[in-house]
């Protein structure tokens, strides 16, 4: 089993001003519907199926707090060409540091039935924040202007690059791109990803160029402390067994999760599902604002596809998308104030029992249950 963290921080972090300074990042639905263009992408903008690899490793290896650090610092590419090194932040580090522990979990054995649902008005949203990147994957717009991905379809493990062209096309369908393309600026990974494809690091951010969260609104994003759903959701582009472009949703009982990652079975062509690659795993809460990613679909969990698994959006990892983006506003952030050595809060201390274990065998989750119907 996979060494874990077992608390959740309930004090903000530390961050730069970009992006709201509290953990969890909230979602955006615009108070008017947006604007559709009725244009249809160029030939050579149409982005090709997935090239990155669609490998079924192992389960990552048990990873002390210092390896988690070590692989949380981020390789940033840039549309230029260049690549920087960003340290992992003191705050992430001593999170790592004093929150060791281990999250385990029981699960189901749902058997994969049904299909996946085609989303034929992707004008709508939450649809709208959704969208095919040009390295042949699907993504998320977050925070405004950045695009949530799996790290498969940011950078190539064979060439040891980012992928020259990782510009977003909103709410793809078909030919038609009702908010056009969208240019890349920067994008990041995490070095143990990086270094060993390890998909304790499974997940990628890029940032585009203008604010298009302005007009397709953006999903929140972040760690949820009492993780029991019964089922989550899949959305995004398949690129196999169905007409190029289009977009596609299965509802996905949950089997179990460890800290860094989620299993599940999901309805549908298998091959279908692995070509799935960067679309976020989701659930609706009773909050308007509470339209939330916990984890990236990044692969399957054996060679017969019937299982899958998603990159985990936990504490440490979020922290560090959000660290990633606001060295995209303020790229030469002040020091990082020091701290005295006091034990922080925990989220769960004012709960009943004071916890984050993983329950999905007796499932109460306050999320909408709308998001668990079709």
């Amino acid at each position: 089993m996979i060494r874990t963290i077992s608390v959740l921080l309930a004090t903000a972090l530390w961050v730069g001003p970009a992006i709201s300074a509290g953990l969890k990042q909230p979602s955006f639905m615009p108070s008017q519907a947006p604007v559709l263009q009725d244009t249809e992408a160029a030939t050579g903008a149409m982005p090709a199926p997935p090239s990155a690899p669609m490998a079924m490793p192992a389960a990552p290896p048990a990873m002390s707090p210092q390896q988690m650090i070590d692989g949380l610092a981020a390789i940033k590419g840039s549309r230029d060409g260049s690549q920087q090194k960003l340290q992992t932040p003191r705050r992430v580090q001593r999170m790592l540091l004093r929150q060791a522990g281990k999250i385990g979990g029981g699960g189901t054995e749902d058997k994969n039935k049904g299909n996946l649902k085609q989303i034929s008005n992707t004008g709508e949203f939450p649809y709208t924040t959704m969208g095919v990147i040009a390295s042949g994957c699907s993504g998320t717009v977050v925070m405004k202007r950045f695009v949530l991905t799996a790290a498969w379809c940011v950078y190539d493990l064979k060439a040891k690059k980012f992928y020259e062209n990782l510009n977003f096309f909103p709410a793809m369908n078909g030919r038609k791109t009702p908010f056009g393309e969208v240019q890349w600026k920067n994008a990041w990974v995490a070095q143990g990803f990086v270094d060993k494809g390890d998909l304790n690091f499974g997940y990628g951010l890029i940032e585009l160029d203008q604010d298009i969260g302005d007009q397709t609104g953006w999903f929140g994003f972040g760690p949820v402390a009492k993780f029991n759903f019964k089922n989550l959701t899949i959305t995004g582009y398949p690129f196999d067994g169905v007409p190029p472009q289009t977009m596609w949703e299965s509802k996905c009982p949950v089997q179990g999760a460890e800290e860094n990652m989620i299993f599940y079975r999901c309805p549908g062509n298998p091959k279908s599902l692995a070509a799935m690659l960067g679309s976020p795993i989701w659930f609706k809460g009773k909050a308007d604002d509470a339209w939330q990613i916990v984890g990236i679909h990044v692969t399957a969990q054996n060679e017969k596809m019937d299982g899958w698994w998603a990159a985990r959006l936990n504490a440490a990892h979020t922290a560090t998308l959000i660290n990633w983006a606001n060295s995209a506003t303020n790229p030469d952030p002040a020091p990082e104030p020091e701290e005295e050595e006091t034990e922080e809060p925990v989220a769960g201390d004012e709960d009943e029992g004071g916890g984050t274990e993983l329950v999905v065998d007796k499932p109460e989750c306050t999320c909408d249950e709308a998001a668990d119907e079709e």
